[in-house]
């Protein structure tokens, strides 16, 4: 996987570093290739591995006098052979188990922070983070990889998470800057990672684990970015994860709407372009009325959390009607054009709730009573 990592640490530095645009183009357009076939390459052998075309035909002969055909009216023979038969098939499934395990255990790591999982760092001074947590095979602190694309697949997303974690001072917020440059870079690739996963990528515990202790930590410190571009990028993140995650993310899901992005709407220091972002991203939340209940059953219905539907609304509502913190006392005061865009925005967002709300009551109500 040494190998691997560095090519791609190689690409990725090329468009860091280039101040070329054809170049910096090429550099993009084959790292995203590259991880494209690193991911499908992961969810393909998962497949072959399920089906076992791996395993080495294991065949065990019967002797002659078992295979020819059975003489009439001879019952102890034929029984005798249909038992032999049974017992050599359970030897074979048997010794086929054997072998797929020793090949899994080939893949197993007691410590996945080799030496090799940073080789895609930009810094050889970035250290590796244990992982502190239980993997599939329930041993504590390791993971055991079903086979090395796996690995390979897991270390560059791992990678990604830690490169886009990097911080930004005041004097890195030209666009041109290699710091600036190599954050979007790899929320760029993690966006298109996720826009393009597979099966196994959204339910393997691998990265699942991944996720919530890589991908969130690095959304939590993105999140409330000042440049835009980089929040514009948390925001696509998150509502993908929202889209194929929520079931393992319920906790995280529930900390980014309330110490994010709600704050954002809310706080009298944010910008229109944040604020308007925001309100964007949740009208694409309430156009799916799936995601609408789902929001309100797990957390206003949990007295244990937050009441985020709850609390979406008020916001909402509140920026519908111009309430912004720095005229919200004032009635002669004319709302400025972004102002009134975003409360346009506000006002489809509310809309697009009550349409939600309208759909699930009439599938749930009218269509099942015209059924009946």
């Amino acid at each position: 996987e040494g190998t691997l990592l560095q090519a791609v640490r190689t690409t990725y530095n090329i468009y860091v570093g280039s101040r070329n645009l054809i170049n910096q183009t090429t550099a993009k357009a084959t790292l995203t290739q590259m991880l494209s076939v690193i991911f499908q390459r992961m969810e393909t052998q998962e497949k072959k591995l399920k089906r076992g075309p791996d395993v080495e035909d294991v065949s065990i002969i019967v002797p002659p006098i078992l295979n020819g055909e059975e003489e009439s009216g001879d019952v102890v023979v034929a029984s005798a052979r249909i038992l032999v038969r049974e017992v050599l098939a359970r030897a074979e499934a048997q010794l086929k188990e054997e072998m797929i395990k020793d090949k899994m255990d080939r893949f197993s790591t007691p410590d996945f922070d080799a030496d090799s999982a940073d080789v895609l760092s930009e810094v050889s001074s970035l250290n590796s983070v244990a992982m502190s947590t239980s993997g599939p095979a329930g041993s504590s602190g390791s993971i055991r990889f079903n086979h090395i694309s796996q690995k390979d697949a897991f270390l560059v997303f791992r990678s990604l998470c830690k490169l886009s974690m990097k911080p930004i001072t005041d004097t890195h917020t030209d666009p041109k800057s290699h710091e600036l440059k190599s954050k979007v870079l790899s929320l760029e690739m993690l966006l298109s990672i996720l826009q393009n996963a597979g099966p196994v990528f959204k339910t393997n515990d691998v990265f699942v684990c991944a996720i919530k202790q890589y991908l969130c930590v690095a959304l939590s410190k993105n999140g409330v970015s000042s440049v835009p571009h980089v929040f514009e990028l948390s925001l696509a993140i998150f509502l993908e994860l929202l889209k194929s995650f929520k079931a393992h993310l319920k906790m995280q899901i529930e900390v980014f709407f309330k110490e994010i992005f709600l704050n954002i709407l809310e706080s009298p220091t944010s910008s229109h372009q944040h604020r308007y972002m925001v309100v964007e991203a949740l009208s694409r939340i309430c156009s799916d009325a799936q995601s609408i209940v789902d929001i309100y059953l797990n957390y206003d219905c949990d007295l244990s959390l937050a009441n985020i539907f709850e609390r979406l609304i008020n916001v909402l509502s509140r920026v519908a009607q111009g309430a912004h913190p720095h005229h919200a006392h004032t009635t002669d005061v004319e709302i400025p054009v972004p102002e009134k865009m975003l409360c346009s925005a506000a006002v489809a967002c509310i809309g697009n709730v009550l349409k939600c709300m309208v759909e699930w009551c009439r599938d749930l109500y009218v269509n099942q009573i015209g059924r009946a």
